[in-house]
């Protein structure tokens, strides 16, 4: 695992690389003029934007089915589990033995389910948040090349580099508005289980 000055390390060198193999284009095109910068509030991106509600949306409706779908299940354990403890008196040992092994069977089953729709949802908001991130680079893209923007950065979560910055370098309205034009719903496919 990273820890944070090695991710920074990591990044500095990656963009440092990229500075110094533009550099001589960058440095003969724009000689003694600083970059321009424009900045985006991601986690606002994500929570005000069309697509990114629909994702919300989804993600959020199937999460309470798969909840339904657990509470049934646990449901269902904990009636076993009393007629279990009814009928431990009742049973021979080797056939109560037996009913509790297929029970633990069920309680393991079910912890293996729950797993399951957990990682079923992450994927699920992974594949709806790739498609906004496909759309969101190409306006990126544009909105740099129409504003003459050298630097896009993200501002606004907890990976960002920018601590404070003027508010007149934040695009993140004009990307929801462009966004919202674009790719006003995403639909995500059913994940496999």
């Amino acid at each position: 695992m990273m820890t944070y000055i090695g991710k920074f390390l990591a990044v500095t060198t990656v963009m440092g690389g990229l500075l110094v193999a533009s550099a001589p284009q960058a440095m003969a095109q724009n000689a003694g003029k600083a970059p321009v910068i424009a900045l985006i509030n991601y986690s606002s991106i994500l929570q005000n934007s069309k697509a990114g509600k629909s994702v919300n949306d989804q993600v959020v409706k199937q999460r309470e089915a798969y909840l339904a779908e657990i509470r049934k299940m646990q449901t269902g354990l904990e009636q076993e589990a009393k007629e279990l403890e009814q009928q431990q008196s009742v049973l021979a040992q080797d056939v109560f033995e037996g009913k509790v092994k297929e029970f633990r069977r069920k309680q393991l089953q079910a912890k293996q389910t729950e797993n399951a729709y957990r990682r079923a949802l992450d994927q699920m908001q992974a594949k709806g948040l790739r498609a906004i991130e496909e759309e969101l680079d190409k306006i990126l893209q544009a909105i740099a090349e129409e504003r003459g923007v050298d630097i896009v950065m993200k501002a606004g979560t907890p990976n960002s580099l920018i601590l404070k910055a003027r508010k007149e370098l934040f695009i993140t309205d004009d990307v929801i508005k462009q966004l919202d034009q674009k790719l006003p719903k995403v639909t995500i496919p059913p994940v496999a289980e």
